[in-house]
């Protein structure tokens, strides 16, 4: 990500990093495992019309970068260096994430090892964006890369709580749904267990989740699956 962000420094002002690649940033819980790695950068931004848009990726362009011919229309490329670009407007460009507009509204900034400083979508929108995400391309596949980031969030953020419930009312609501019916998933335990890999590490985590859902935390789970 640092890379990435040396390589687009002179749009940093006017970019949201977002996905995967930010989940290390993230993270406080130093027991907490380290993040799966990524192999590209996600970036979001705001621009009133497609000319705007067609602008910006000029200067993307005047920096090396190139459209991908093989990949989505928002990736392009700089060597090995692998950014999406999208716009929080679903209009600009076909398709976004409903989220990216408050993500915007709310980012914080960061400062990489570089000392580049960065703006990144706090914790709350990157479960929200994660949860869309895991919805539409994961088709809610327990083993996706999507629930993955989701958990890692959450069990290497013990803040979360606290900052969702100081989200915007709507997302707010949005992730406290998306993790109840996670929770009433038949294998959901069976996949947080081997998330987790130890039963200490499990519990702390479902614990957690149960309170993200906006309830007290209660019973475990019970595996419905028919038998």
């Amino acid at each position: 990500m640092d890379q990435a962000a040396q390589a687009l420094h002179p749009l940093l002002d006017e970019l949201v990093f977002v996905g995967g690649a930010t989940v290390g940033l993230l993270l406080t819980d130093q027991a907490a495992d380290a993040p799966r790695p990524t192999l590209d950068v996600d970036v979001t931004t705001r621009v009133p019309t497609r000319a705007a848009f067609n602008q910006l990726e000029q200067r993307l362009y005047e920096l090396g970068f190139a459209p991908d011919q093989d990949g989505p229309i928002c990736r392009y490329t700089k060597g090995a260096l692998i950014i999406d670009v999208m716009s929080d407007d679903a209009d600009i460009q076909g398709f976004s994430n409903p989220w990216y507009a408050s993500a915007i509204d709310t980012a914080q900034t960061h400062r990489l090892p570089s000392g580049l400083r960065v703006r990144v979508m706090d914790a709350p929108h990157l479960v929200a964006t994660k949860f869309v995400a895991w919805t539409t391309r994961g088709q809610r596949d327990m083993f996706h890369h999507d629930l993955e980031d989701i958990l890692t969030v959450v069990d290497g953020r013990q803040e979360l709580k606290d900052e969702l419930d100081g989200a915007p009312t709507a997302l707010q609501l949005f992730v406290q749904t998306e993790f109840t019916t996670l929770l009433q998933h038949p294998d959901f335990e069976e996949t947080l267990l081997g998330f987790c890999r130890t039963d200490e590490r499990t519990a702390i985590v479902l614990d957690r989740i149960r309170q993200l859902t906006g309830n007290s935390p209660g019973p475990r789970p019970r595996d419905t699956r028919p038998s």
